[in-house]
């Protein structure tokens, strides 16, 4: 199969499955300046499926560092209201979010970690309303990244630009099935598969789950009435969404109050332009306590002080080590195809999804009460491995393996 053949079918997927584009939509591209062949293919084709508008917002990660490095410090305590605004109309006006750009993940490793721990808190908490709305899915969205030439050095080094470029191609073609000629098969049999998996341990009501592995010794407890989701949730209208493509997890939402003991991450973690390294986590009910990190822990520490939400786990999420992109042994440098390699925890916001009936028409203290976390934040870092077991423990006692060395048990 061709390229261009592989191209045409991956926006086909982006469009009707991850945001499953509809009739007089309006939909925001969000692309780096190195995306911008596909941003401009995808564009096309949102038109051609019967979308009625299509933004594509420009990112250059470049000339962010220059203002980072340039700029005032005072530019960075407030973020302009005519982009608040913009923010709210889209709200208001039902606009959908495409995520493309994956930026060196180490663009900003020479940036003052302290200021742009800051710009982070900033833009959360002055766009909370927005991302409140993403992530109760009141608006769509979905990422698919397309490949850069930055990024391609940073997870082929040994190779040139052009060759790492190809192959990173090459590889999100294989972990996003599109490089088949059946891959809509693939997906719906894909889908399928999670859903058998999430539907299981909705069934099942485990309690809580022990993990153990190296330098692993967690306990997770689960929020009363929680229920387990993967691959596709609904959108307005009853609309199925893809929010990850590609996607290998199901995923659910922890009491908040109820994580008890160390964990260990087994991947780096891309945050704010820069890689943080070796990351572990102390818990007692519910809260970092203490966490340490052989690269980047400044900027980690920046990430605990955003919120009170920000120190207490917002998700789980399962991911065996046979899928396809843990099978391609390589680090992505990237969160959305690490953690869709490996198991892995997030700290920050809870998903409504993974509550019955959502929270919606919920007051704060009823949240709360429930052990349902929320912050303006949402990080995921990595913990997986071959030499993880998870056990899950029922209602009665009970106690049922759920992986055994990385895998479903």
């Amino acid at each position: 199969m061709k390229f261009k053949e592989k191209l045409e079918n991956y926006a086909e997927i982006i469009l009707k499955k991850g945001i499953n584009v509809q009739k007089d939509e309006k939909i925001e591209i969000r692309a780096s300046i190195d995306d911008a062949e596909f941003a401009r293919l995808l564009m096309k084709k949102a038109f051609a499926l019967g979308a009625e508008n299509v933004f594509i917002k420009w990112i250059d990660f470049y000339s962010d560092k220059i203002k980072f490095n340039n700029a005032p410090n005072r530019i960075f305590e407030s973020v302009p209201e005519w982009e608040i605004k913009k923010y709210k109309e889209y709200v208001e006006d039902g606009w959908s979010v495409i995520s493309l750009s994956a930026p060196d993940p180490e663009v900003f490793k020479d940036v003052d970690s302290k200021l742009l721990g800051q710009w982070s808190q900033v833009q959360s908490k002055s766009l909370k309303f927005f991302q409140k709305k993403l992530t109760a899915f009141e608006n769509k969205w979905t990422i698919a990244l397309a490949a850069s030439k930055p990024w391609a050095k940073k997870v082929f080094p040994e190779l040139n630009e052009d060759e790492a470029y190809n192959k990173l191609w090459d590889y999100i073609f294989k972990c996003t099935r599109v490089d088949r000629p059946d891959y809509e098969d693939l997906w719906l049999e894909h889908i399928s598969i999670l859903k058998s998996k999430y539907n299981y341990l909705t069934d099942k009501n485990f309690i809580k789950f022990r993990y153990e592995g190296p330098g692993t010794d967690l306990e997770v407890g689960m929020i009363d009435k929680g229920k387990w989701f993967g691959a596709v949730t609904k959108g307005p209208n009853d609309v199925d969404v893809m929010p990850n493509i590609p996607t290998e997890e199901i995923c659910t939402s922890p009491n908040k109050y109820m994580t008890n003991g160390r964990v260990q991450s087994t991947m780096p973690l891309v945050y704010n332009g820069n890689v943080i390294k070796n990351l572990w986590f102390e818990f007692k009910e519910g809260k970092v306590v203490d966490f340490g990190a052989s690269e980047g822990e400044e900027l980690m520490q920046t990430f605990l002080d955003t919120d009170n939400g920000s120190k207490y786990l917002g998700e789980v999420a399962l991911v065996p080590v046979n899928t396809p992109i843990y099978q391609l042994d390589t680090l992505f440098y990237n969160t959305l195809y690490d953690e869709n390699a490996s198991c892995h925890l997030a700290l920050g916001d809870a998903l409504p999804m993974c509550l019955e009936g959502g929270v919606a028409e919920m007051s704060d203290v009823e949240k709360d009460k429930i052990g349902f976390n929320e912050s303006t934040v949402h990080l995921d870092f990595m913990i997986g491995s071959e030499k993880l077991n998870i056990i899950g423990i029922l209602p009665n006692g009970e106690e049922v393996y759920i992986f055994k060395n990385g895998k479903w048990a």
